[in-house]
């Protein structure tokens, strides 16, 4: 088997790559890890370069970074032949356990292509993800009003499927007016309840042990009451699901410091930090 992990920054200084990076190379110390870098300074492009990051250089061309990244990742994928392909958000998400075990364990069982990890709560109740769906596209609130929130930041499986997702979530954002937030994330959410999508992608829950996607466990305390999973442990700067197994992947613990110390701490002792 082989994988690898792509990321997109924009004006990121090699302090906000280096704990992902790190964590990686931990929990999977032979994928390739792949940037697209929109801006970088040299300094920042020398260490990754030195720590074995491929770089691919583009412009936003007026996009933001987030919607950027859907445009320009399914021609760089079309130049690797992995088994398996993780596109990740960089500055606040690590590894915790090794994906590719994880994803050859759970997507060939059940004949899924693709995974994203829910957020635990229907669009709804959550009024950042409610906002953006109904400012981005109104014509299928209706329709995703009930739907679970899906969250765009971590998407894995297939290579090839992750190329075509890329393609279509910019091609349903290409056109849409930025209102106070970008239309990457209702714009998946939107795709993966399609027939093109639906049967081939997994929506993990936690119990799934896949991620863990904190900021929605930090929001207003009446939000936190209508989410549909309990909140996870972090033990050690190890985040742990219900069954007290490590998720492979924690995203947004820069939220918190006292999780972004504790998980900082633990990555950082293992490459003497």
């Amino acid at each position: 088997m082989s994988l690898t992990i792509f990321g997109a920054v924009d004006n990121c200084r090699w302090p906000g790559i280096l704990y992902w990076h790190h964590s990686i190379r931990q929990a999977a110390p032979l994928a390739d890890i792949q940037l697209i870098a929109y801006r970088m300074d040299k300094p920042t492009a020398d260490a990754c370069r030195d720590h074995g990051i491929t770089i691919h250089w583009r412009e936003l061309a007026g996009r933001h970074v987030v919607v950027a990244r859907f445009r320009d990742l399914p021609d760089i994928l079309g130049g690797v032949e992995p088994d398996w392909a993780i596109f990740a958000d960089v500055t606040d998400l690590i590894f915790q356990s090794n994906p590719e075990s994880w994803l050859a364990a759970n997507l060939p069982a059940q004949n899924k292509e693709l995974v994203v990890q829910s957020e635990a709560i229907r669009y709804k109740d959550q009024s950042f993800d409610r906002l953006n769906m109904q400012e981005c596209f109104p014509e299928h609130w209706g329709a995703m009003k009930n739907e679970l929130v899906a969250n765009a930041g971590l998407i894995a499986g297939r290579p090839a499927a992750i190329g075509e997702l890329s393609q279509d979530i910019f091609r349903l954002c290409r056109h849409r007016r930025v209102c106070w937030s970008n239309p990457d994330m209702a714009a998946m959410n939107v795709l993966l309840r399609q027939p093109e999508y639906h049967d081939r992608t997994l929506i993990a829950n936690q119990a799934a042990g896949w991620c863990y996607c904190s900021a929605i466990y930090m929001s207003h305390p009446d939000e936190r009451r209508k989410l549909l999973e309990p909140p996870a442990v972090l033990v050690d700067g190890l985040c742990l699901n219900t069954n007290g197994q490590p998720f492979s992947v924690l995203h947004h613990y820069t939220r918190d410091n006292a999780w972004r110390l504790a998980v900082e701490s633990r990555i950082g002792k293992a490459i003497g930090l």
